[in-house]
């Protein structure tokens, strides 16, 4: 009897365990997801605000190895914007592709809805792009990021990422 009560209670304390993993998982699939579509939005987003925001919103989603890579985008959204560019972006649907403790890939689908001048008729695009993502204390920051490979092409190496599409037209 005394062995039954020592196997259930063990066999008690297991389940709990996996439970409180699965929990946990679940807790940093959302957080992470949650990290990587602002982020998606913030990067795909472009209006005569954007500048203000784009700089203390995109540094403090990302880590500190993918802030010298982002002057290239900052580039690319003051050229937009100084262009009269306008762009609003959502994310549609993520999807986990890979997880561990301290790591997480998703791949993202972006709707965009812009116009290349501001008289001109709005036009709506679909995207995808693969976000890493690194556990940084309790947050989860941007690693990398790049757009999703096609049917027929490669998912791109996502050590050099690429900056935001041009708006559609």
């Amino acid at each position: 009897m005394g062995y039954l009560c020592w196997h259930t209670a063990g066999e008690t304390r297991d389940a709990a365990a996996e439970v409180s993993s699965a929990e946990q998982r679940q807790a940093d699939q959302q957080a992470a997801s949650a990290a990587g579509s602002a982020f998606l939005a913030t990067m795909f987003t472009v209006d005569s605000t954007s500048m203000a925001k784009w700089d203390s919103a995109v540094l403090s989603a990302t880590t500190d190895g993918m802030h010298a890579q982002l002057g290239q985008w900052r580039a690319v959204l003051e050229k937009l914007v100084g262009a009269h560019t306008e762009m609003t972006s959502k994310v549609l649907d993520v999807g986990v592709l890979t997880q561990s403790d301290t790591a997480m890939t998703l791949l993202a689908v972006i709707e965009s809805t812009g116009r290349s001048d501001p008289s001109a008729t709005p036009t709506t695009n679909q995207s995808a792009a693969i976000v890493d993502l690194t556990k940084v204390g309790d947050r989860w920051k941007v690693e990398r990021y790049g757009p999703a490979g096609g049917a027929d092409q490669p998912a791109p190496n996502p050590v050099a990422p690429q900056p935001p599409p041009p708006p559609p037209r």
